[in-house]
């Protein structure tokens, strides 16, 4: 899990996955919790997620958006809308 600055020059010409991995996540630095997914099946594109610990402190990830459906400009506000979308899903910390 490599974790750089996530932005949109990164997100349009640089998601690879490396030769030999079925996938990576690069991580932001700027939002806790936010990393992008990108598969080897799918060079070029990826999926937003939130990784966030809940009330019983179990780590659980909320999928955001395709990297080709949002800008990632979008995904922090989402990100945050999301981990209120269900009871279970309430932060204790991130």
């Amino acid at each position: 899990m490599p974790k750089i600055l996530l932005t949109e020059k990164f997100i349009t010409h640089q998601l690879t996955c490396p030769p030999g991995k079925r996938r990576i996540e690069y991580c932001d630095t700027k939002v806790p919790g936010l990393f992008i997914e990108v598969r080897a099946t799918s060079e070029g594109q990826g999926t937003f997620y939130l990784r966030y610990r809940d009330n019983s402190n179990s780590t659980r990830y909320a999928k955001l958006a395709r990297s080709m459906d949002a800008s990632l400009a979008d995904c922090p506000q989402k990100g945050y809308c999301a981990q209120w979308a269900h009871p279970r899903r309430r932060l204790s910390r991130c």
